[in-house]
């Protein structure tokens, strides 16, 4: 029996062991108020003038987060996170994409690469704005930057790297979305309620929380996230949930054509 017992406690302190192999923390700035993660855009076309040049997310050593409108249609948003769900986002960026691998150069010369090995390219945009991501722990500190990041990402697919640098981007804008919306279980009781509303209207559908593509405030005290679930056929399921204070919640739906792919440079 103590063998057994001394086996089980073995195998248990293997997987704990494995685990946190596979989790790492990273040790972060000493000093709370230090910007670990920010994402901000520069320049690109934008429907209003930008009004400030902050970050659009800036996540710091004691997990406290501040949202900015840089366009100035709203206040800046404070919250705070946990130091794990600070840790998920280090993890998520530095190990499962690679984030300190990314240069702006590299990512340039493997486009000429491929354009020359495909034979065909595809045109910068004038108006295209530049995504930058400054990461930094207690050890590490890089900034990546790209314009037009989504374009080149979406016309480049087998560029890994440009892949990887938008996956973090996509993370981010969702993060904000969720921090919008008061936290990641309001927005999944809200995915509930717009899969719910989905299957009256006889679509099953089930809305995931990464199915958020925005939260909006208005100044009367409304909230409003919409859903979004691309469809084989080129539509797309569009809900909306929407919350007002003592008031139920307000759902509605629609279907929207999904816009068309942008030009791959993908060999054979």
């Amino acid at each position: 029996m103590l063998r057994i017992c001394l086996c089980a406690a073995f195998i248990t302190l293997g997987i704990v062991t494995i685990h946190a192999a596979q989790a790492p923390s990273y040790e972060l700035p000493i000093d709370p108020t230090t910007p670990i993660i920010t994402m901000k855009y520069v320049g690109g076309v934008t429907e209003l003038p930008r009004q400030n040049v902050y970050p659009a997310l800036t996540i710091r050593s004691d997990g406290s987060v501040t949202i900015t409108d840089s366009l100035g249609r709203s206040k800046p948003i404070e919250a705070s996170i946990s130091e794990e769900e600070v840790q998920e986002l280090l993890r998520f960026s530095l190990i499962e994409q690679e984030f300190m691998q990314f240069t702006g150069g590299n990512a340039l010369q493997d486009i000429a690469v491929q354009s020359a090995q495909c034979g065909r390219s595809v045109r910068v945009k004038d108006d295209g704005g530049t995504t930058v991501i400054h990461i930094r722990t207690a050890d590490l500190d890089h900034e990546a930057s790209f314009n037009s990041l989504g374009f080149f990402a979406e016309a480049y697919p087998g560029i890994k790297s440009l892949g990887q640098l938008w996956t973090i981007e996509k993370r981010l804008n969702r993060f904000m979305e969720e921090v919008k919306a008061g936290g990641k279980a309001i927005v999944v009781t809200a995915a509930e309620q717009a899969s719910a509303f989905a299957k009256q209207q006889k679509e099953s559908v089930t809305f995931q929380v990464e199915d958020l593509q925005r939260t909006v405030m208005t100044a009367d005290g409304r909230q409003m996230m919409e859903f979004l679930h691309k469809r084989d056929d080129g539509t797309s399921i569009s809900v909306n949930v929407e919350n007002k204070s003592g008031a139920a919640p307000s759902i509605s739906g629609k279907y929207v054509s999904t816009l068309p792919t942008r030009p791959m440079v993908a060999c054979p």
